[in-house]
C-alpha cells in the first residue's frame, strides 16, 4: 500500500505538513526521490526539472530555498500542491486545497 500511496496518489491536506528542517524545494522533491522512479542521477534530474516547472506554474520559484517558516500560508499551500503533484499521481485527494489561497491562485490551481 505504501508504494501505491507514494507512486499513484497525491495528497493535499488541510493542515500544511512540511518537514521544518528542509527547504521548500527539498520538501517538494523528497517524495519523488523516494519513489520507484527517483533512483539514479538521470531520474533525479528529471524530477528536479519537474519540480521547477511546477513551482513556476504556481508562482513560487522565488521561495525554493526558503525555510518552511519563512513563507506565507498561501505560498506554503502552493508548495504542498507541488509536492502532491511531483510524482504525477493518477489521483489527488484534497482537503480544502484552496483554503489558504487568494482567488487568483485558486483559479490557477484548478487550471493545473
Amino acid at each position: 500500500m505504501r508504494d501505491v500511496r507514494l507512486n499513484e496518489m497525491g495528497f493535499i491536506f488541510q493542515q500544511m505538513y512540511m518537514l521544518k528542517n528542509l527547504s521548500i524545494y527539498d520538501n517538494i522533491v523528497l517524495p519523488a526521490y523516494q519513489s520507484k522512479n527517483g533512483k539514479g542521477k538521470e531520474k533525479r534530474a528529471i524530477i528536479n526539472n519537474r519540480a521547477k516547472k511546477l513551482m513556476k506554474k504556481l508562482n513560487i520559484s522565488e521561495i525554493a530555498e526558503n525555510d518552511v517558516n519563512e513563507v506565507s500560508g498561501g505560498q506554503l499551500q502552493r508548495a504542498c500542491i507541488c509536492r502532491s503533484l511531483i510524482n504525477q499521481p493518477k489521483m489527488v485527494f484534497a482537503d480544502e486545497p484552496t483554503g489558504a489561497l487568494n482567488q487568483q491562485n485558486s483559479k490557477l490551481l484548478w487550471k493545473i
